[in-house]
């Protein structure tokens, strides 16, 4: 037998299988591709291993990678026994496979070994590959040097989070590298798991790639040749200064006018060199034709540019490779404690299975433990095999060696739903495993689309005309085989009946000018709604077998939660309901855990009020806001008893019945959840009873769940029971991610945006700084920090292959009729559509579709959605009741003291949380636009109004140094927490943010300079001050008084709320900032006040500052600066060093300023009055002495 193997060629082309064909010895790599019946291969050859090599179900080992899969391997090959045993002799007359196996095997030995097999299924081999290597080192205990007290467990997320925490805890002893830590966003033990999570678990290999910026040497020579040249440069420019401003031509006198600024710039430090003014004296070609004696300072002034370039660049790189070379150190200090503390605690998680029994085997690949394996499992079967990863591979690779007679490897899978990367499935093991196979097969009919949709996507993936060479659209040597199609699939059965369209491939194309919107949101809503009016045509029109198509029967397959939310709003728009499949979130996250919580601990300590107030506004006793207004006045008394009353009764019921009597209690007597999500709402209240009657039976004091409970809302668990469940079971309209509908099969399939392009080497429009790539020397898996060309290529490289993958599924999902949402989002050739119908950079999507579904027409179709898009976009959108939510107050409360703010002085709040922080007002987000009717197009005017889009700019802000030009570093944290930027907004964001930190500042104490915040070094800098002074007996009216002589207006101000204030002021201070050797109090708002940058004039700017108190705001900072410099200043003296102050009204700044017009839009400057800040503080001090 051992003639016949021999490894299949790394071109040879693969053979159509047969299952009664296939040699039962050797290696096989059998492609499967989608819809081509393999489960229904893998029972046939599972059926003549147990009638051809008579073995039994024991020493047939199956794996595949989930415990669902296992389960449904595990009935269809009990399924397929039981049918060939009752009907053998029909079977062998009408199926090839089955009349083949008969002539191989005894009859009467064949019903034999069929119902032994049947008998022991319960003890069949099949498992996950994870379930496979923890039942050897169990069973194998001391051959595979495995501890006999050892437990498995699934999560040691906490063990990371403890590993990461402690690793932070000394790195923050040393402010420098914490600092280097926090510049990229991470300094938090989450950011940092978010950012290296596959790292930390894994053994991937670290490269710095910027390792060779390290070393000092380097950076001292470019250092000191710079420095040379400046020094000459300067020399040069101030003896030919009249010269070269004599040979301007006058109308570029603004040039002349900027030279001051050019030596400034040339004579500070390389980081703030004037890179665009430089090169524009450099580069001007308007001077007089006589200034020869010009031309060889402007080249000299070129190659200074130019060496202030590198040198910048190197800085910044040799900052970055610290901070690339501190990770890397901390990921192995992190891998080494989560080592140590496994190994003291005697645990083992999923990845620590695979590694301990590859090392086993590996350190001796013919010891007893390979041998024992190879008697008991002389063949190994294993599904889902593009999914394997290098080291799970390594093991079947030691088991099941190519040249064995006597071995029998069988690798099913399909290369071209390799989807799977971001999670350890690796594409590289199986183009290494296809290499080391002795046989390759592919299965070549599909069973599950009707013709012409097999047709359809032949056409799409063969990447050019059927009759043609196929374009190899997939990379990496991954060959598309065309797949023929019968008129016997399953879609058959249930024909298709559409009385509007024909084509199976439907291309719905959305032009720019149709978009309800401008930009990607644009193409979102659009195509969003396009498919939403469709999918509700579907269903009124279309049948499928002869009846009503089905909401269940429509699928609409997204990348992305952000996408699904797009979808889901569309659908609900037009009258449909939808539910989101894929929905990882967690159960602890959702409104309901909080709610839930609240009630809890409202029934639990129903004699405080407070928490039993709170407790009856949530909807689990849904109390009404009448209701708990009354229950706080005297009259109404009896009536707040008679529901505490009630709550008592449910209290008992939880004391002497459990939680899950409670539970039932309230969800049948008293829930009333949101109309909006009321299945939402009822499915994860019952998820969260079942929770809570499991952890009852650990925690059995109520007090002792509640802490619980209240733990999870602060936890980060990965535990899947924790994951949110499918809300409803009715027949709905489904929602996946194209990772999650690998797998499954709808009559209908909608993929709204399959021309959207994601660069994998960007995040936004800056490039990414972790690379993950497969190194095509060592084809190795590699983690590198910072950029390098190969990593950049093999990102790209890697990253649009996988989409091209990831659009296979999509499209092969659909039985009957798939829909491919096309708009010319930016870069969309690039997108994996695009790529496959190869389209031109800027190619025009009608013409290249038109070009295929005219040769395809009986397949394909192309549709504009401006037909019917009106319709959908004006579908009346029902708004939900507003519902009573509990605010959450932790603080104390003191009678005669209080903790105020600005906030709290001009909204009449009484108190305020010591980490308040003031970054947006909610008064001044609603702010109105100022009557222009024209659309907004810049992000600084569509960023959606409110707190969130002010605390995103606020944390960039703070943690951003104004004067490094790789400032935008600081984006990926905050960005990413913000979570509601599309990538082609980053690169806006950073425009817009990039204008700010170059806005015009006019100098307060001269009025023919100014200066912006890039010009400030990190160093000159304060942000987010914390401050606290004291206030006793103040009189607001005193207050009140001072704030009119500030703003010299005859009309009384008047100050909200009480009239005397006792306690603590307290706030935080945006920015603190010196400047020419004063000290200015700045702050950041993000209102919104127009579409235009006239509209941020300074008069609007005071009337803004004025009617919401900013006034105030700056006047109680400056104290506190004022304050802060008499004990930080030796020689302090407030009218030397006090500056003024600064609002930036962020949506307004530009650096397209006119100095002649002496206007600084976004900008509200001024400079302080001493006299009436010292009265101020005179103010306080004397309140403060009363209580002395």
């Amino acid at each position: 037998m051992t003639d016949h193997l021999q490894v299949a060629k790394p071109d040879a082309a693969s053979a159509p299988l047969l299952a009664q064909d296939l040699p039962l010895f050797g290696r096989h790599l059998i492609e499967a591709s989608a819809g081509t019946g393999k489960t229904y291969n893998i029972t046939r050859l599972y059926l003549r291993l147990l009638l051809e090599r008579e073995l039994p179900v024991q020493q047939i080992l199956v794996m595949t990678f989930t415990r669902a899969a296992t389960e449904e391997l595990r009935g269809r090959i009990a399924e397929t026994l039981r049918a060939t045993l009752s009907q053998w002799q029909q079977l062998a007359k009408q199926d090839p496979f089955f009349s083949a196996l008969a002539q191989r095997c005894d009859g009467d030995k064949a019903r034999s070994l069929l119902q032994a097999a049947l008998l022991e299924m319960d003890e069949a081999a099949i498992y996950t590959i994870h379930g496979f290597c923890n039942r050897v080192l169990s069973q194998q205990a001391f051959e595979s040097a495995l501890p006999f007290e050892v437990t498995m467990e699934a999560d040691v997320s906490q063990l990371q989070q403890q590993a990461v925490q402690d690793w932070l805890r000394q790195i923050s002893r040393q402010q420098s590298d914490y600092a280097v830590l926090a510049q990229h966003g991470w300094h938090q033990p989450e950011q940092f798991i978010q950012a290296f999570g596959r790292e930390l678990a894994g053994d991937h290999q670290l490269i710095n790639g910027f390792a060779a910026y390290l070393s000092d040497d380097s950076i001292a020579l470019l250092t000191a040749e710079y420095q040379q040249q400046q020094a000459a440069m300067l020399t040069l420019l101030a003896q030919q200064q009249q010269q070269i401003l004599s040979d301007l031509l006058e109308p570029h006198a603004p040039l002349a006018s900027s030279w001051p600024d050019l030596l400034a710039g040339i004579a500070g430090e390389a980081k703030h060199y004037p890179v665009k003014l430089a090169t524009a004296f450099a580069t001007f070609n308007k001077y007089r034709a006589k200034a020869a004696a010009v031309k060889p300072v402007l080249q000299q002034l070129k190659q200074l540019t130019s060496l202030a370039k590198e040198l910048v660049t190197s800085q910044q790189r040799q900052q970055q490779a610290r901070a690339y070379q501190l990770v890397i150190d901390g990921i192995h200090d992190i891998r080494q404690a989560m080592a140590a503390a496994k190994q003291r605690l005697a645990l083992l998680d999923y990845d620590d299975l695979i590694h301990r029994l590859h090392n086993s085997l590996a350190s001796a690949p013919d010891g007893a433990l390979s041998q024992q394996l190879q008697q008991q499992y002389p063949v190994a079967l294993v599904d889902e095999f593009q999914d394997t990863d290098a080291a799970q591979y390594r093991i079947f690779d030691v088991l099941y060696p190519a040249a064995r007679d006597d071995a029998l490897l069988l690798m099913i899978g399909d290369p071209k739903q390799a989807i799977y990367g971001f999670r350890g499935g690796d594409i590289f093991t199986y183009l290494q495993a296809r290499q080391a196979a002795n046989y390759r097969w592919h299965m070549d009919t599909n069973w599950r689309s009707v013709s012409a949709m097999v047709t359809s996507y032949n056409r799409l993936f063969w990447g050019a005309d059927l009759a043609e060479s196929a374009a190899d659209v997939f990379g990496f040597g991954i060959h598309y085989e065309q797949i023929g199609s019968t008129p016997h699939a399953a879609a058959c059965k249930r024909p298709l009946r559409d009385p509007q369209r024909d084509a199976a491939m439907q291309y719905v194309w959305l032009a720019e000018d149709d978009a309800p919107a401008a930009g990607a949101d644009g193409f979102h809503l659009g195509l969003a709604a396009w498919c939403a009016n469709e999918a509700k045509r579907l269903l009124a029109q279309a049948q499928l077998g002869g009846e009503a198509i089905q909401p269940q029967d429509i699928a609409l397959l997204v990348r992305s939660g952000r996408e699904a939310t797009f979808v889901r709003q569309a659908l609900a728009d037009v009258g449909l309901d939808a539910v989101f499949v894929s929905n990882r979130e967690r159960l602890f996250d959702s409104p309901e855990a909080t709610e839930l919580c609240h009630a809890l601990q409202g029934i639990w300590h129903c004699h405080n009020n407070r928490q039993l107030i709170r407790a009856l506004a949530s909807p689990l006793l849904a109390f009404d806001a009448q209701d708990l207004i009354n229950f706080q006045q005297v009259e109404f008394e009896s009536e707040f008893e008679q529901a505490r009353t009630l709550v008592l009764e449910l209290r008992q019921t939880w004391q002497q019945k459990g939680i899950m009597a409670l539970m039932l209690r309230l969800l049948q007597d008293h829930f009333q959840p949101s109309s909006s999500r009321h299945e939402r709402a009822t499915t994860n209240m019952l998820h969260l009873a079942e929770i809570l009657q499991q952890r009852s039976r650990q925690y059995k004091q109520p007090q002792q769940l509640l802490n619980w409970l209240q733990r999870q809302l602060t936890l980060d668990s990965a535990e899947d029971d924790y994951l949110l469940r499918l809300e409803s079971d009715n027949a709905l309209i489904r929602i996946v991610t194209q990772h999650g509908s690998k797998g499954l099969e709808y009559p209908i399939v909608f993929v709204p945006f399959a021309a959207k392009y994601q660069d994998p080497a960007k995040f936004g429009s800056r490039y990414i700084e972790v690379y993950r790539y497969q190194d095509p020397e060592s084809n190795a898996a590699v983690c590198q920090l910072g950029q390098s060309d190969l990593a950049l290529k093999q990102v790209r490289l890697e990253g649009h292959a996988e989409a091209m993958r990831l659009l296979y599924v999509a499209v092969t999902r659909a039985e009957h009729r798939c829909y491919l949402g096309v708009a010319p989002f930016k870069d969309s050739h690039k997108s994996a559509l695009g790529q496959a119908l190869a389209m031109p950079n800027k190619g025009d999507w009608p013409s290249e579709i038109s070009q295929l579904t005219a040769v395809d027409s009986n397949h394909s179709a192309i549709i504009s959605a401006a037909d019917s898009l009106d319709l959908a976009m004006s579908a009346p959108q029902p708004t939900a009741p507003q519902q009573l939510q509990a605010a959450s107050f932790k603080g104390t409360i003191a009678d005669d003291w209080r903790l105020t703010s600005f906030s709290a002085l001009t909204r009449n709040a009484h108190q305020v949380r010591l980490d308040q922080k003031e970054h947006s007002d909610p008064q001044s987000e609603l702010a109105l636009d100022a009557g222009h009717d024209e659309a907004p197009s810049e992000l600084r005017f569509t960023l959606k109004k409110g707190a969130a889009a002010g605390n995103l700019l606020h944390d960039i802000l703070e943690h951003v140094d104004f004067s490094d030009a790789n400032w935008h570093a600081a984006l990926n944290g905050p960005v990413q927490r913000f979570g509601q930027l599309e990538p082609e907004q980053c690169e806006d964001l950073i425009d817009w943010l990039e204008a700010v930190l170059k806005t015009p500042l006019p100098d307060l104490y001269d009025s023919q300079r100014s200066f912006c915040l890039a010009q400030l070094p990190w160093s000159a800098t304060l942000r987010e001050s914390e401050f606290y002074f004291p206030i006793a007996s103040l009189q607001k009216r005193q207050l009140a008084k001072l704030l009119g002589q500030h703003r010299a207006q005859k009309e009384a101000v008047i100050l909200p709320g009480d009239e005397q204030l006792s306690g603590m002021m307290h706030g935080f201070i945006d920015l603190i900032f010196e400047y020419q050797g004063r000290y200015y109090v700045a702050d950041y708002k993000s209102t919104h006040m127009g579409n235009r940058l006239a509209d941020y004039q300074w008069q609007a700017l005071n009337l803004n500052n004025q009617s919401h108190y900013y006034d105030l705001q700056y006047l109680l900072y400056s104290l506190a600066l004022h304050r802060y410099l008499q004990v930080r200043l030796a020689d302090y003296q407030p009218e030397q060093h006090l500056g003024g102050v600064y609002y930036f009204y962020l949506r307004g700044m530009s650096d397209q300023h006119n100095e002649e017009e002496a206007n600084y839009p976004g900008v509200y400057h001024r400079r302080l009055d001493i006299d009436l800040l010292l009265a101020l503080d005179d103010l306080f001090a004397e309140a403060a002495e009363v209580v002395q």
